[in-house]
């Protein structure tokens, strides 16, 4: 694994605020690295019954 001198941005957490920080970062020519405590992200956004949903502008 790459040391965290090798990135632009390093994001704490894989939930929706750091999956939409990494679009950005991304977006943005940042090299990033996301860190997340489970083996997969999403967070509660992943977690939501199939009928609900989370809606947020651009």
């Amino acid at each position: 694994m790459a040391t965290g001198s090798d990135f632009d941005l390093v994001i704490v957490g894989g939930g929706i605020g750091g999956v939409i920080c990494l679009k950005y970062a991304k977006d943005a020519g940042l090299k990033t690295l996301v860190l997340e405590r489970r083996e997969r992200i999403g967070g509660l956004w992943r977690d939501l019954p199939s009928w609900q949903d989370i809606q947020f502008r651009k």
